[in-house]
């Protein structure tokens, strides 16, 4: 795993018919959703054709009743809009343009009654795992400096600080590969071969590592010390990031 983000980043409630512009993530990585209560209503565009089409013509429009001919004939050309009952998970590339509807109803009663009316509850996780494609789109998107339909100031502090992430995760990563300690040796060292290709940053955090000029020379306590300052520093910086969704 590139990278793996458990840390809610924060609760999303909504009444029915309450909503989230189209928009793009800023932080390069796919989407756990969970459902907790109500219906939640999302509509994704292919990356990245599609995606960059949509957000000329609707980014940051409201995707609710009564929708525009125009935002019925954009949902048309969406590559997939789902229903996540409560209870559910899904999963999504941030990097796809999508539009979210909450439907304030909860599950259907019993012996055919209407589902009573329901706030909808939800919260996000983020990964980048090893697929090819979602690695390359992480580092196209850190080169560019900026996400699709987004200015960059918005973004580049918060991708340099991810950027950052990532490089740390390539760096351990490439020490497991070399300890025999990663259950897919191959998918890691193709994601370590592209990560080195396309980010500098990267290419010599991995060359040092492989000079042994990392901390992997250390000692047993050393090596205790050091994982603690990364997961605090890694603590810190999922505190001050801001994940647009």
């Amino acid at each position: 795993m590139l990278f793996w983000d458990d840390f809610s980043e924060g609760m999303f409630c909504g009444g029915g018919f309450s909503a989230y512009d189209l928009h793009v993530d800023c932080i390069p990585t796919s989407n756990v959703g969970s459902v907790f209560a109500g219906h939640k209503l999302l509509a994704i565009w292919r990356y990245p054709e599609d995606t960059r089409a949509v957000m000329r013509e609707h980014g940051r429009e409201l995707f609710v009743p009564p929708l525009t001919p125009k935002q019925v004939s954009a949902l048309e050309r969406a590559c997939c809009v789902a229903l996540a009952p409560p209870g559910s998970i899904y999963i999504f590339s941030g990097t796809n343009a999508h539009a979210v509807c909450n439907v304030g109803i909860g599950s259907p009663g019993g012996a055919g009654e209407a589902p009573p009316p329901s706030l909808v509850v939800s919260s996000y996780e983020a990964f980048v795992g090893l697929n090819r494609q979602h690695v390359d789109v992480l580092l196209d998107t850190c080169s560019r400096g900026a996400c699709v339909g987004l200015d960059a100031s918005d973004t580049d502090s918060d991708l340099e600080e991810f950027m950052e992430e990532v490089v740390d995760t390539a760096h351990s990563c490439q020490k497991r590969l070399r300890l025999g300690e990663v259950n897919e040796p191959e998918a890691v060292a193709e994601m370590l071969a592209r990560v080195s290709e396309k980010s500098v940053r990267a290419r010599r955090a991995l060359a040092a590592g492989r000079d042994g000029k990392d901390s992997e020379a250390s000692d047993s306590s050393g090596k205790e010390n050091t994982e603690g300052m990364n997961l605090m520093c890694l603590q810190e910086t999922k505190r001050q990031r801001r994940i647009v969704n």
